[in-house]
């Protein structure tokens, strides 16, 4: 009997080592990284997805601080169809917008498994990031972020409308957006956060990823590969 025991507690010691050792061999990384987007820049959700996919494949975390930044300028209240846009600002047809197969961006959207919403409108990006901005007090910027994107990009629904943002703060759990929104309360201060960004940085999404002293920026669009070569450059 005593041999048994003894067995026992050796097997216990050894099991409480190795699990002690193993959650510091085994814990993942925390990352630091700092974005500057537009909900309105498709490849701004690209490359959160591409993001959010490379960190589970490492088992890796990150803090996330999203920071605003204004793709189209003097939008008018009512919006204008980015289709409409897009097939006069580069002289093609919008059915050719709307084909994956000749719209590389429609492609680099599917790879990314998203179902990217052409029919939309092109709306004012301001109370959006009003609410990334009061999601990041109550630690669910990030969440935020995600839903926009999708209610957006994926849906078609106006992420100006204050019915649509308090519905996504909800869904995240965030609470007061909807008196922070439709105060106005932020949004000098968001307007001001964006022109710092727009004075850093020509164009979105502007990734900056920290981790122990290095630092590694990606810019424009990127693809899974991208984010597998930046995350090494952590390791």
């Amino acid at each position: 009997l005593k041999g048994v025991q003894g067995v026992v507690m050796l097997a216990l010691r050894r099991s409480a080592v190795l699990g002690r050792f193993g959650r510091r061999l085994f814990s993942g990384k925390v990352v630091d990284i700092e974005v500057i987007s537009d909900q309105a820049c498709p490849w701004c959700f690209i490359g959160k997805k591409h993001l959010d996919t490379a960190l589970s494949r490492r088992g890796w975390s990150a803090s996330v601080h999203w920071r605003p930044y204004f793709l189209y300028h003097d939008v008018p209240p009512e919006g204008f169809s980015l289709l409409s846009f897009l097939a006069k600002e580069y002289g093609m047809d919008e059915d050719i917008l709307k084909d994956p197969d000749l719209n590389p961006m429609l492609a680099a959207a599917k790879d990314a498994g998203i179902n990217l919403n052409y029919d939309r409108m092109v709306v004012p990006t301001l109370r959006a990031h009003c609410l990334i901005h009061h999601a990041h007090q109550q630690g669910k910027g990030h969440a935020v972020v995600d839903r926009l994107f999708s209610v957006y990009m994926e849906d078609g629904k106006r992420i100006d409308d204050l019915e649509v943002l308090t519905q996504i703060a909800n869904d995240c759990s965030v609470t007061g957006a909807g008196d922070v929104l439709e105060s106005g309360a932020l949004e000098e201060t968001i307007r001001s956060e964006a022109k710092q960004a727009m004075s850093e940085t020509k164009g979105v999404p502007h990734f900056t990823l920290r981790h122990s002293g290095t630092e590694v920026v990606l810019h424009g669009s990127t693809d899974a590969s991208d984010w597998e070569e930046a995350l090494g450059k952590l390791e």
